[in-house]
């Protein structure tokens, strides 16, 4: 490519050279397809849909920091537009993870955060841009993922001091503490609740030592299955010191936006986020640790809006 068409500006504040997009090529309709951008840093930034697959998560390493997106094939034949044979990025193990039966590729790289580079790019929610090393750029640098367990962020209620908030947008969810007890509600059968006592004296303790624990549930009407149960169950949190309060999707504040990428997300003590990772069922994969203050200070501004407009348990009528 020419130097002209990809003219570098500088930040004036930090001195970094700003990150400039020359576009490649992309498949199907503006602003929702997979797209295919070279920067001026020698990398190619690569704009696919998120994988959020068990089957194919389980066949990759995705270390924090980077992401997994899923792409047609055709989408390399652009390639020959920054000089390169068409699909000669297919030559690497790096990149490209894995090829789908269905013939799309899964790439993995870091995630794109570079704000310069963002904004050139039209992103929907459900995508997510990657920086593969171009064939002219050093090898990729990998560590470890950085997930924990539901029962490892349980532990996070024996260290917090004050508050520990919820935000709950799904209308479906899975785990394997509550598979059985779903579906014996589902057949009518009756519950003892013996699958909440380990949360319910966890509760227990906390409240009485005079700590808060509140939840937000953002919830379609009429409600699902899942979230129907869920209410039926909920007299059970109020019990154990829980303050939880419902918000139906129509009632949400206009304008309003989801940080951490949409997901759910506890945040204690308005310092330390676990943000929730889910497969596309509602099955949990993990919480993500993010302290990064200006993601911890989007959290508190949209726990505070919605809590204010959040219908209290004892009033809600769904």
């Amino acid at each position: 490519m020419a130097d002209q068409d990809r003219s570098p500006g500088v930040d004036v504040f930090t001195g970094r050279r700003a990150m400039q997009l020359t576009f490649l090529g992309k498949n199907s309709t503006p602003g929702d397809s997979p797209t295919l951008y070279a920067s001026d840093q020698d990398t190619y930034v690569i704009q696919g849909w998120k994988v959020y697959a068990n089957d194919l998560l389980m066949q990759l390493s995705v270390p924090a920091g980077q992401t997994a997106i899923e792409v047609p094939t055709e989408l390399f034949e652009h390639l020959t537009k920054d000089g390169q044979s068409s699909g000669e990025i297919k030559k690497f193990t790096a990149p490209i993870m894995l090829v789908t039966e269905q013939g799309t590729c899964v790439l993995q790289g870091p995630e794109m955060h570079d704000a310069d580079a963002l904004s050139q790019m039209r992103m929907p929610d459900y995508k997510s841009a990657s920086r593969p090393p171009s064939p002219r750029s050093r090898p990729y640098w990998r560590k470890t993922v950085d997930l924990i367990t539901p029962a490892q962020r349980d532990e996070l209620f024996n260290s917090f001091q004050r508050d520990a908030f919820h935000l709950e947008l799904r209308d479906d969810y899975g785990s394997p503490i509550e598979d059985t007890p779903y579906a014996r509600w589902k057949r009518g059968e009756p519950d003892d609740y013996a699958w909440l006592d380990e949360w319910s004296a966890l509760m227990k303790r906390v409240t009485s030592e005079g700590k808060t624990v509140r939840r937000v549930r953002v919830v379609s009407q009429p409600h699902s299955q899942y979230v129907t149960w869920e209410h039926s169950l909920t007299h059970l949190n109020i019990e154990v010191g829980e303050d939880i309060r419902w918000l139906p999707r129509h009632m949400l504040p206009e304008g309003v936006t989801f940080p951490a990428e949409g997901n759910d997300w506890w945040l204690y003590d308005d310092r330390l986020l676990a943000v929730g990772h889910f497969d596309p069922e509602g099955r949990v994969l993990g919480s993500e640790i993010v302290e990064d203050p200006d993601t911890v200070a989007e959290c508190i501004r949209l726990r505070d809006l919605l809590w204010a407009v959040a219908i209290p348990h004892a009033e809600y009528r769904p």
